[in-house]
C-alpha cells in the first residue's frame, strides 16, 4: 500500500490522542468477520524500511491501523501463508525494535513517520545482514524486500515430533 512520506509527521505521536484508534476502520468481509484490513486487500511485499513505517504507521490513506495491531485473523482471508508472513514480519521489526532501543531510539505505541525513519536507522543494525553483496557492493538494507531480509536470520533448528 501506499504510505505518507518520510518526512511526514502527520501521524499522532505519543502525547495523548484519545481518538487515536478511531481513524482506522474495521472492514467487514464477506465471510461475517470484521478485520483490520478491507476485503480487497493483499499482504505487502514492501522494501525493509516501507514495511517498517507499515509495521508503525500503518496506511492512513486507507485508514489501515499499523501492522503491529494486526492478528492473525486479520489476514487469515489470505490463506495459512498470509498468517506465516505476519509472523515473519513481525520477527523482523522486534529485532530492529529491540535494537533501536539499545541504540537511544525506543519505539512506542504510536508513531510518526520521522521517528519511524529514526527508529529503523539505529535498529536496522540488528539484523545482521551484511553491508555489501556477494560481488563487492554496497548494499541498501532499507532497500531490501522484508522478504529478503527473512532469509538472513539465524534458523531455529526444526523439532523432532514425538509420537
Amino acid at each position: 500500500g501506499k504510505l505518507l512520506p518520510a518526512d511526514s509527521d502527520s501521524s499522532p505521536d505519543e502525547l495523548g490522542d484519545a481518538a487515536y484508534g478511531s481513524q482506522f476502520n474495521h472492514h467487514y468481509h464477506p465471510d461475517g468477520v470484521f478485520r483490520k484490513v478491507p476485503p480487497g486487500w493483499t499482504f505487502p511485499m514492501n522494501q525493509l524500511q516501507k514495511m517498517y513505517q507499515y509495521w508503525h504507521c500503518g496506511n492512513q490513506l486507507q485508514k489501515i491501523c499499523p501492522m503491529k495491531h494486526f492478528h492473525s485473523v486479520d489476514v487469515s482471508f489470505l490463506g495459512d501463508s498470509a498468517r506465516i508472513r505476519l509472523n515473519e514480519v513481525k520477527q523482523l521489526m522486534e529485532i530492529i525494535d529491540k535494537t533501536a532501543s539499545r541504540n537511544g531510539a525506543k519505539p512506542t505505541r504510536k508513531m510518526n513517520m520521522s521517528s519511524t525513519n529514526t527508529c529503523f536507522l539505529r535498529g536496522k543494525a540488528g539484523l545482521k545482514i551484511p553491508t555489501t553483496t556477494p560481488t563487492g557492493r554496497k548494499r541498501d538494507i532499507g532497500r531490501l524486500k522484508w522478504s529478503s531480509a527473512i532469509t538472513y536470520l539465524p534458523k531455529e533448528p526444526k523439532r523432532r515430533r514425538v509420537i
